[in-house]
């Protein structure tokens, strides 16, 4: 169950969001196709990187400095193309509520390019729907999947421009973290009301 605040813009751009789990990309109801970034290793993976593939998801080695470059080139032609594409700045799933650092790469295209970015922040009620550390894919997602209902809180910001990488990357993270933090203590409240 998808609780929204906010909404995407109806023209192309990067789309910016914090990471908690592989479900995170379909948590994002948008009104047009959307491309993802994704690292490498996911290809590999049965049905997900098959599915990832036919949506012309950009595959990105991190570990290879030309491969996060041809990654870039490979985001501005999908903008240029007017397709939004959706990226996870912090490289891995964290549980949060706060945020890991947000990598440069993207933001440095972005300021370059003049590309408008969305940020977008996304809580989980359950904690456990994290995946992190050295959970195993498939005890980790019947656990999640045993949740009578999966309920996640997505927000959208403003979008958002400019023209030095550092402070872009700073103000779309805090933007995020903050929205985080108050989606967390509205879900925590709701536990407390439940459990009373």
């Amino acid at each position: 169950r998808v609780t929204v605040e906010g909404e995407l813009p109806n023209h192309a751009c990067v789309l910016v969001a914090n990471h908690r789990t592989y479900i995170d990309a379909v948590m994002v109801p948008s009104p047009h196709p959307l491309v993802f970034v994704a690292k490498a290793e996911v290809k590999r993976w049965p049905i997900v990187g098959w599915g990832g593939n036919s949506i012309r998801t950009i595959w990105v080695d991190r570990s290879s400095a030309e491969s996060r470059k041809a990654t870039r080139g490979e985001v501005k032609n999908r903008i240029e193309e007017k397709l939004s594409v959706i990226i996870f700045p912090e490289g891995t799933t964290h549980i949060g509520p706060d945020l890991l650092e947000y990598k440069m790469g993207m933001f440095k295209m972005c300021a370059d390019g003049d590309f408008p970015i969305c940020p977008i922040a996304m809580e989980y009620r359950h904690a456990d729907v994290a995946w992190v550390s050295n959970d195993l894919f498939i005890p980790h997602a019947f656990k999640v999947f045993g949740h009578r209902f999966i309920d996640v809180s997505v927000r959208f910001g403003e979008v958002q421009y400019g023209d030095d990488p550092v402070e872009l990357r700073q103000r779309i993270h805090d933007w995020t973290s903050t929205a985080c933090a108050e989606m967390r203590a509205n879900w925590d409240a709701q536990e407390r009301q439940a459990q009373a």
